[in-house]
């Protein structure tokens, strides 16, 4: 009986330690199988992330443009008013003086009429 004893403890042992080694392949499997899990997860937020900024750079690029536009109709009516303003000035400028040659015109006659 004690060599089937020896036996049995010996098959019970080695059992045991086949055991723990298939768990310790499975934890290693599994292990691995998580890693690469973690990685893909990693790439679909490295992608989100990329299509984010993107988004956001097209927006804050969107926002230079918007502003160039506005900037650009500013100068365009500010040119365009320009010319009718400069016409105006040109105009007001044009009466000044021709109410000045009256002056001067009326002190000429004076000053004549006045050596009369």
């Amino acid at each position: 009986m004690s060599e089937s004893q020896s036996r049995y403890s010996i098959v019970s042992n080695l059992t045991k330690d086949k055991l723990a080694i298939m768990d310790e392949k499975q934890a290693i499997e599994s292990s691995i199988a998580q890693k690469k899990g973690h990685i893909l997860k990693l790439k679909k937020d490295k992608a989100s992330k990329v299509i984010e900024q993107r988004a956001q750079n097209a927006s804050e690029l969107a926002l230079f443009d918007s502003e160039i536009a506005r900037e650009e109709q500013e100068v365009r009516a500010a040119e365009f008013g320009k010319t009718t303003k400069a016409k105006l000035c040109d105009d007001k400028i044009a009466q000044i003086d021709k109410a000045l040659q009256a002056v001067q015109d009326i002190s000429k006659a004076s000053v004549e009429e006045a050596k009369a």
